[in-house]
């Protein structure tokens, strides 16, 4: 449950509440009762999409017990915290009445929530992806440790291993999901997809929370990213992007319209980028005479790096950048955020791929050119 709320948290941005209980009583009330804690207080923090506020500080008496009454206008994402990593989140609804039940050396270990169905789904989520994600933690240390080494091999099986457990776990995710598209917890599972290859899931979530969140910042940041990536889902025209070459001369994406393009975000400093540069330079050697182009956009800020690896990795594509580095107009535009990142788009300059890498993005070249 950690791990899928620090997705779609900012933590590390904090804003101050009431700072003392609240014994107003309202229809929601969050119930605590903690094993192993004498007395004292623990801290309720509400979790927005970007800060998080501290709601108040609740005493707990020396049976471990407390309640608080919220003022609930939305369903809202909630943690209690008795020490700087010893927390859990959970969601409270309008109407609520929330028993949580824990001890108080581990929260998130012992959780138990009752009274809210939308907690209940959020602690079964994650124990659905647990496993997934004990194996990836696993994998990213030995991928950083062959990008190290620059083992192009390991790096690459590593990967391909990295990817059938991300897919594993992709698929659990959209299960779920649709089980309730309504409902917040899929809010919270969504964040693990890739608004890129998975569009459609974020949608249906925020069609799905119209209703009962629509308001709250959760539902407007949601629909906001939803808009800007309907703009860039496959389907949709590729936008132009006009920027300088090494010579100092403009080049419009749509310039190579006619050809099927991949549109290529990298840089010098890019190792992955750098790793994947060999596949993609066989790759357009072999479709490039029937109609394959590369329009590599560089996030550089250094013009002689950016040149200089260029040229070491034989890149003999259409270059363009703006050497703004994350500033990029082009990555501002394609809503870039890590690279390596990939568009592919038809000789009409309709998106058709997107984060298509070794073996996919060469399956799908396959299947495109051997249709003549």
């Amino acid at each position: 449950m950690k791990k899928l709320l620090i997705l779609i948290i900012a933590i590390g941005t904090f804003a101050c509440g009431n700072n003392n209980n609240n014994i107003v009583k309202t229809n929601t009330k969050l119930s605590g009762e903690l094993t192993n804690y004498k007395g004292g207080v623990v801290v309720l923090e509400r979790l927005e999409t970007n800060q998080i506020v501290m709601e108040d500080t609740l005493n707990v008496s020396k049976s471990g017990e407390f309640e608080y009454y919220l003022n609930a206008d939305f369903p809202s994402f909630y943690r209690v915290r008795l020490g700087q990593n010893n927390f859990t989140n959970f969601i409270i609804s309008p109407k609520d009445q929330v028993t949580l039940k824990a001890g108080a050396n581990n929260l998130e270990a012992t959780v138990q929530v009752d009274g809210s169905s939308e907690s209940s789904r959020l602690l079964r989520l994650n124990e659905l992806l647990s496993a997934s994600y004990k194996s990836l933690d696993s994998i990213r240390k030995v991928l950083q440790q062959f990008q190290a080494s620059r083992n192009v091999q390991g790096y690459q099986a590593a990967y391909q291993q990295q990817f059938a457990i991300s897919m594993n776990a992709q698929e659990i995710i959209k299960g779920f999901i649709d089980e309730n598209p309504a409902s917040m917890a899929s809010l919270a599972a969504v964040q693990n997809l890739n608004p890129d290859q998975d569009f459609n899931y974020y949608q249906k979530v925020a069609e799905g929370l119209a209703n009962s969140a629509a308001g709250s910042s959760y539902y407007e940041d949601l629909k906001a990213k939803v808009d800007a990536y309907k703009k860039l889902a496959v389907g949709s025209e590729a936008p132009d992007i006009a920027l300088e070459n090494p010579n100092g001369e403009v080049v419009k994406l749509s310039s190579l319209r006619g050809n099927v393009v991949l549109i290529d975000f990298w840089a010098s400093w890019c190792k992955p980028c750098r790793m994947e540069n060999p596949n993609v330079v066989r790759m357009y050697k072999q479709y490039n005479p029937k109609g394959f182009e590369i329009y590599g956009v560089s996030l550089d800020k250094s013009r002689d790096a950016w040149l200089k690896a260029i040229e070491q990795d034989g890149l003999t594509w259409t270059h363009v950048s703006d050497l703004q580095f994350w500033q990029s107009a082009g990555a501002k535009l394609y809503n870039v955020t890590a690279i390596p990142k990939t568009f592919l788009i038809d000789k009409d300059g309709t998106i058709i791929g997107k984060d298509l890498r070794g073996a996919s993005l060469e399956s799908k070249l396959e299947e495109i050119f051997s249709q003549g």
